[in-house]
C-alpha cells in the first residue's frame, strides 16, 4: 500500500489534469450548447470546475491499482473509475446547471465531454508510463 504522501501527490496530479481537461471542453461545450456570448460569471464557473475536479481526483487516493495486477483486474479498476467520473460530473452538471436533463443533446455532449477528458487522460498517463519504462529498459540493457 502507497504511502499517504504518495497518495496526495497522484490525486493532486489527477486534480491537474482533470482540471485542465475540463477547461478545455468547456470551453468548446458553452460555446456549441450555450453560444460564444454566454453570459457565465467566470469565477462562479471556475469554482465549480474545481469542485467538480476536486470532487473526480479524491477517489484516486481510495484506490490501489497496483492490486489490480491482472489485465482484467485492471480493467475493472478503470471501468469503475470511469463510472464514479460520470456520475460525479453529471451530478456536477446538473447541480451547477451546465446542461438541462429535459434536453438529450446537452446531456449527450456532456457524456461525450467527459469520455473525452476521461480517455484522454488515461491515454496520456499509459503514454508516460510507457515512456518511463522505455527508458528503464534502455538504461538496464546499457549494463
Amino acid at each position: 500500500m502507497k504511502g499517504i504522501k504518495q497518495r496526495l501527490l497522484m490525486v493532486m496530479d489527477t486534480f491537474f489534469k482533470v482540471t485542465t481537461g475540463i477547461a478545455f471542453v468547456s470551453m468548446i461545450y458553452i460555446t456549441f450548447f450555450w453560444g460564444a456570448d454566454a453570459n457565465m460569471p467566470i469565477a462562479t464557473f471556475l469554482q465549480q470546475i474545481l469542485i467538480t475536479a476536486a470532487l473526480c481526483s479524491i477517489m484516486n487516493f481510495f484506490l490501489d491499482y497496483e492490486r489490480a495486477v491482472s489485465k482484467k483486474g485492471m480493467l475493472l479498476y478503470i471501468m469503475g473509475h470511469y463510472i464514479y467520473e460520470n456520475i460525479v460530473v453529471l451530478a456536477c452538471g446538473i447541480w451547477f446547471e451546465w446542461f438541462y436533463l429535459s434536453d438529450w443533446k446537452m446531456l449527450l455532449g456532456m457524456v461525450i465531454a467527459i469520455a473525452v477528458v476521461f480517455w484522454g487522460i488515461i491515454a496520456l498517463c499509459f503514454h508516460v508510463d510507457y515512456k518511463t519504462a522505455q527508458k528503464m529498459n534502455e538504461k538496464l540493457n546499457e549494463r
